[in-house]
């Protein structure tokens, strides 16, 4: 294996201007959310102990789950896991709720297939680190140092032959920023994000995102759309969470290891951590179907606790289809891979349980690079996971809690593990996969003046609120409800 060494960021500023609308992307607020309620969960550990009384574990879990679910109702896959020592991962709960198919009654099953939308983030990093070890790339070297008139033809620039990113406004001769992959891995490149429409409303970036939605045979395309844009901050100086990070990197993927993003995926990682039902398909099966894939909704519900005796009546007014479809292939690495509960759970434990020491595809030095090689601004963002440390955390510790939430426009997959420092003591994932979105509406009047209008079904001024389907803190419940846990017989149940 190579050796690498690690990359050396200059002093760095405080987090500028840009924080705000950093903050305002809605997959890092969900995965915010999801650490907030980790640290409001464990403070609660002890009453969760107190209150257990003679209940199974599985009634443990299946309560908390029911008193999170009825209000609106849950359309998804919750799941709990373990793993203990060198065995099997095991499974605690597993249960499916809601539809699959709305327009033909088809019940949703555990074993539905999901867009995992940014938990492909974690895919795109592993098989980078691979790379480094097979000694093909240094992550801790420029991406620009790579980057041929090969590749910017490839991009739609034919007459370009070199790589030369400034940030906006600086001089025309100005030196060129470099650019390394671990400063695009942990969101700090300075590249903007021209796909995101609710931070940026602008013309061009409905253009862009519209164009993005449809996959035109390359990653080159995608790359070409926005690889001369200037920079908003100067690399490793900030946080920025923007998806072309991850869809560059993709485009590196394939340059480096010479094969398809696809076939690299499905050779190096799903079939060796066996992720038989994980998917990779950049034409969004216009070319093969997939089955047992679900379709996505938006369930329109009346609600206003103002005025309601209580905060559960909800009264469903319609259900509608998330529409336009966006092609695996345009989103590539940042969020193109379709899974079930069931595999990603496996890939968590595969590659976090007992610090990764046991991991099929990665080993446990590089697995401890994509936890610690975090946002310097941003430390809760790591290499396409969210991470929490203890306060008295050194270089080496192991965090805490691994998260990670990843979202379509109706569709949210979100992660939760806490990982084991030692073999002998257990690893536990929590998910929840929901395949619907909701919106409330205080009023019937308000309900009937509202349309969705733009890309994706973006919300018309004076839209009702968007919500989803269950609360942030329900993972880490189910979490610290089998920390909880003190008698092991309760901890057996059936492989996955």
């Amino acid at each position: 294996m190579a050796r690498t060494k690690h990359e050396d960021l200059p002093l760095l500023q405080p987090a500028g201007p840009t924080w705000r609308a950093c903050n305002a992307n809605p997959i890092v607020k969900r995965a915010a959310a999801l650490l907030v309620g980790v640290a409001i969960v464990i403070l609660g550990v002890a009453a969760i102990r107190s209150n257990a009384g003679e209940d199974t574990l599985e009634q443990r879990l299946r309560a908390l789950v029911d008193a999170s679910s009825n209000a609106p109702p849950f359309s998804g896959v919750i799941q709990v896991s373990t793993k203990q020592g060198q065995g099997q991962p095991k499974v605690l709960l597993q249960t499916a709720m809601g539809m699959a198919h709305e327009e033909f009654d088809v019940p949703m099953t555990s074993d539905a297939v999901f867009p995992v939308a940014s938990n492909s983030k974690l895919f795109t990093s592993v098989a980078l680190y691979q790379l480094q070890e097979r000694g093909l790339v240094n992550l801790s070297e420029p991406v620009n140092s790579l980057l041929t008139a090969e590749d910017f033809t490839a991009f739609g620039f034919p007459n370009q032959t070199v790589w030369c990113p400034r940030v906006a406004g600086a001089a025309e001769d100005s030196p060129c920023e470099n650019m390394t992959f671990v400063q695009l891995l942990q969101m700090s490149s300075g590249l903007d994000d021209g796909e995101d429409c609710d931070i940026d409303p602008s013309e061009r970036c409905h253009q862009l995102a519209n164009e993005l939605a449809i996959y035109k045979g390359s990653l080159a395309a995608s790359v070409g759309t926005f690889i001369n844009d200037p920079l908003i901050v100067r690399p490793g100086t900030n946080y920025k969470y923007t998806n072309v990070n991850f869809e560059l990197l993709s485009y590196m993927i394939e340059k480096i290891s010479g094969q398809p993003l696809e076939e690299y995926w499905q050779q190096h990682i799903f079939d060796k951590v066996g992720l038989k039902n994980t998917i990779y398909d950049p034409w969004s099966g216009q070319r093969q179907i997939h089955k047992k894939y679900v379709s996505q909704y938006t369930h329109y519900y009346l609600h206003d606790p103002a005025n309601n005796a209580s905060s559960k009546e909800w009264t469903l007014l319609s259900s509608g289809t998330c529409s336009p479809y966006v092609n695996s292939g345009a989103i590539s690495g940042s969020g193109g891979i379709r899974s079930t509960a069931g595999d990603m759970h496996r890939w968590y434990l595969d590659l976090f349980h007992d610090q990764g020491r046991q991991s099929q595809v990665l080993s446990a030095a590089s697995i401890s690079m994509i936890v610690h090689r975090r946002n310097p601004t941003n430390p809760m963002y790591a290499q396409g996971i969210g991470v929490a440390f203890p306060a008295n955390a050194t270089d080496t510790t192991w965090p805490s809690w691994i998260t990670y939430c990843g979202g379509m426009k109706c569709c949210d997959t979100c992660m939760n593990m806490h990982p084991s420092t030692d073999a002998n003591v257990q690893s536990i994932v929590s998910s929840a996969f929901s395949n619907a979105k909701v919106i409330s509406s205080s009023s019937q009047e308000a309900w009937s003046v509202w349309h969705p209008v733009g890309f994706m079904g973006e919300l018309a001024p004076g839209a009702p609120e968007v919500e989803s389907e269950l609360p942030p803190s329900l993972l880490p419940s189910l979490t610290t409800a089998v920390l909880s846990a003190n008698d092991s017989k309760l901890l057996g149940s059936t492989s996955s």
